[in-house]
């Protein structure tokens, strides 16, 4: 086991690493620190202990246990509490999914802080198959079925692939001490009844099969598969995924685009793009290039909206779009979304006039403090006694009713409109120069 353990960190050119070994006490986390320290530097090695504060009468043994082996080998000791019980209760989540929150929340925070390139974690093949019974239980995918990797981003589990036999043999050949956890035997959660009494009735039924090595076998081959339909998905994700550079949405995807990659199920495709945002229902996704533009779906936790806008779905943040901005004197200003507004004085004499690109406005009009706030149904202005509805002008443009909420208006002092600052060129023209008048130019750089 321990060859095992030393090909794989060769394998993976992980020796000269640093680990935080998240140690609990129990047989399998025991036995990770004692193989860590026989092939590392001790230097390179670190340890995090957590009290839940549940089992409190094993507290004081799992603590004293792992910080004796970590002082005689001179290793770094963290060790925290947590207020298990309360948190749950905020959360209304069950203990073991609240513990699970908190400890890797914990442990990413000393990886940060520290540097260290891997958390290592205990999980071995057993609770492996465990894991892919819960998922196969629960409304779960490829994703869920493939449970739990080797090796990610900032997790390492090098027992992955051992099993808990060899694991116990191990410790027992190596007269190491571990401490056993007593809530392990309670089948008052999932995990312990698959452990103790769905996996052994299996084993036991079919005894003439090597059922473990086969689930096991089983789920090296979804992640295989995970892994490619992933890559695939990637693939035809940046060929289709706008994002915006001026946050005025998250991303957007082109209908058309869409529909030219020619592959089946596209709706499957819109679903692996917007699951992690929380659209977790695939009926959405079978309705969207349905519906009518404006319409929209929010995600499950109300973070998100998906909008259809005419040939586009676009994603943006569930909030509303309010947004006031005090131009007190001359000079250049950055507002929402990157927009670059300048407001200066020009020289009559010296300026060829470019009135596709500029705005150009009388001095003598304009009273600051000015001010910049997002259009508003309902806006208007008066100009030669005519009302002036900013929304007509917009329908006439065939501006979307998404891209309306993201066009933003110049205000003067007395809160009357004098234009439009992006998106669409509409000025009042009470402010425009006459050419006699000091001029004061406005342009955008959006």
């Amino acid at each position: 086991m321990l060859k095992k353990i030393k090909n794989l960190l060769l394998l993976k050119k992980l020796l000269k690493k640093k680990f935080l070994l998240a140690i609990s006490g129990g047989v399998d986390s025991m036995v990770l620190l004692n193989i860590f320290i026989k092939l590392l530097n001790n230097k390179n090695i670190s340890v995090a202990h957590c009290n839940f504060n549940i089992n409190k009468s094993k507290i004081n043994y799992n603590y004293n246990l792992i910080y004796k082996i970590c002082y005689k080998n001179n290793i770094n000791f963290f060790y925290k509490t947590f207020k298990t019980i309360k948190f749950s209760k905020k959360k209304k989540i069950s203990i073991q999914i609240a513990a699970r929150i908190l400890r890797y929340k914990w442990f990413i925070n000393l990886k940060k802080k520290y540097n260290y390139n891997y958390i290592v974690l205990a999980h071995n093949l057993d609770d492996n198959i465990e894991t892919f019974f819960i998922n196969l239980f629960r409304k779960t995918g490829l994703y869920g079925l493939k449970s739990i990797k080797l090796l990610s981003k900032d997790l390492l589990r090098p027992f992955i692939n051992i099993s808990k036999n060899d694991i116990i043999n191990y410790a027992i050949k190596n007269k190491i001490k571990w401490i056993n956890d007593i809530s392990n035997f309670k089948n008052i959660y999932l995990r312990n009844i698959i452990r103790n009494k769905i996996i052994p009735n299996i084993l036991k039924i079919l005894y003439k099969y090597n059922i473990k090595k086969n689930i096991n076998n089983t789920i090296v081959n979804l992640q295989l598969e995970y892994n490619y339909i992933k890559n695939t998905i990637n693939y035809f994700k940046n060929k289709i995924i706008i994002y915006d550079k001026y946050y005025k949405y998250i991303l957007k995807i082109k209908i058309n685009k869409l529909l030219n990659l020619n592959i089946n199920n596209n709706n499957y495709l819109l679903y692996k793009i917007f699951y992690k945002y929380g659209f977790n229902d695939i009926k959405i996704f079978n309705k969207i290039l349905l519906i009518k533009t404006g319409k929209y779906f929010l995600s499950k936790n109300k973070k998100y909206k998906i909008i259809k806008n005419k040939n586009e779905i676009i994603l943006i943040y569930n909030v509303k779009n309010k947004y006031n901005l005090l131009i007190p004197k001359l000079g250049k200003y950055k507002i929402v979304n990157n927009i670059l507004i300048n407001f200066k004085l020009i020289n009559l004499n010296k300026t060829i006039f470019n009135y596709n690109k500029y705005i150009y406005l009388n001095y003598n009009k304009i009273k600051f403090p000015l001010y910049i706030r997002n259009w508003k149904n309902g806006d208007y202005f008066i100009y030669k006694n005519k009302k002036i509805v900013i929304n007509k002008i917009f329908k006439i443009n065939k501006i979307t009713s998404f891209d309306k909420k993201f066009i933003y208006l110049l205000l003067n002092n007395n809160k009357e409109i004098i234009c439009t600052i992006n998106k669409i060129k509409i000025i009042n023209k009470n402010y425009l120069n006459n050419l006699n008048n000091n001029i004061i130019l406005f342009f955008n750089f959006n």
